[in-house]
């Protein structure tokens, strides 16, 4: 009987030390992991902000994200419930750099990291090359440091954008291809791509024509969307148009008169020259503030334009306007008044390149 007693005891005080050991040992808790939904970041030579979302699978209340890079520029960093944003220093160096960035959590011994690669390279968004000017033409080649990104090069002369930002100078742009594209009734992205004004990557041997000779002039490229939004630094090149070459060719030009018809023959030095031909009153000659040289031009450019606008290629425009060879035309005079037939040399951007021949009379 006291054997059993004993027993019976020894059971009990086995059961009151499980009973305290079960009450004070904790749970085990999940363990607290960070994954990083990429693990490595690419970005340009130009840097900027970048983010890589996260989650942190069993979060501890009250506890914290923590960030360390090993190399200051990539830096100011933000944490958000489902981001990790940062902000990469454009690579001055020069070659292709890379920082490793630490994330830690505050409650215990959870990590993960992120890998920041960035480009080498010129910090400059486009290199541009200028291979041929002309009186009335440049030719230019545009690298892009960024091959994806789409851009848009023109020229637009200094004296309307020689005191703008760059700002002012990209707007002014939208509203150019503003006024083409609701011509054609577009927007401008679609404008753009439908004439082959938006491009992508090397682009050689872009030219403009029709430019003024003598006058400076920006060539303009700034990297943009089809919805407009601007993708780049402005980056100009400044170039001046040339001289007109003059030819070496004499028109010799008569008239003779008939009534109220007057007839003016050119007999060229050289059958290869073009030349226009035309008879005009003195009195308007000289009255006229840019002279007769000036005026002759202005109507040149003045056919062009409106040739252009109806379709017509400048070749086209030019075959239908000037002569070549011994030529005769007769015009309409009113009489006994005195009139100016003249020619003068033409080339083929539509600028005179010769002195202006000229013949007196006066009509019948």
């Amino acid at each position: 009987m006291k054997k059993l007693l004993m027993s019976v005891l020894a059971l009990a005080v086995v059961i009151s030390l499980c009973s305290c050991e079960d009450k004070n040992t904790p749970e085990p808790q999940p363990k607290t992991t960070i994954e990083m939904a990429e693990s490595s970041v690419i970005t340009t030579v130009f840097g900027g902000s970048y983010s890589v979302a996260y989650t942190v699978s069993n979060p501890v209340e009250g506890a914290t994200l923590n960030l360390v890079s090993n190399n200051n520029w990539v830096n100011d960093f933000t944490v958000t419930p489902s981001e990790i944003q940062f902000n990469v220093d454009p690579n001055t160096e020069g070659f292709e750099r890379e920082a490793m960035v630490t994330v830690s959590y505050s409650a215990n011994e959870a990590t993960a990291t992120i890998r920041v690669s960035q480009q080498g390279g010129s910090l400059y968004p486009f290199t541009i090359e200028v291979t041929e000017i002309t009186e009335a033409e440049v030719y230019f080649n545009v690298t892009p440091s960024d091959k994806e990104m789409t851009y848009v090069a023109v020229t637009v002369t200094e004296e309307f954008a020689g005191t703008m930002t760059e700002d002012e100078m990209f707007e002014s742009l939208l509203e150019h291809y503003q006024i083409y594209a609701d011509a054609e009734g577009m927007s401008i992205g679609q404008y753009l791509e439908y004439y082959g004004q938006l491009h992508q990557g090397d682009l050689q041997g872009m030219y403009y024509n029709r430019l003024t000779p003598q006058t400076n002039y920006y060539i303009v490229v700034v990297g943009m969307s089809t919805d407009c939004e601007r993708l780049s630094d402005i980056i100009t090149k400044t170039f001046t148009t040339t001289e007109v070459p003059m030819t070496d060719a004499t028109l010799d030009v008569s008239a003779t008169c008939s009534g109220s018809t007057a007839t003016i023959t050119v007999d060229p030095s050289d059958n290869e020259t073009r030349y226009y031909v035309e008879c005009v009153r003195k009195a308007a000659v000289d009255a006229s503030e840019v002279g007769l040289y000036g005026t002759v031009q202005q109507l040149i450019d003045m056919y062009i334009m409106y040739g252009e606008m109806g379709g017509q290629s400048l070749e086209e425009v030019l075959a239908a306007m000037l002569k070549s060879g011994r030529q005769s035309i007769q015009k309409s005079v009113d009489p006994s008044t005195e009139y100016v037939a003249f020619a003068v040399a033409v080339n083929k951007n539509g600028y005179l390149c010769s002195e202006i021949f000229e013949y007196i009379f006066t009509s019948n």
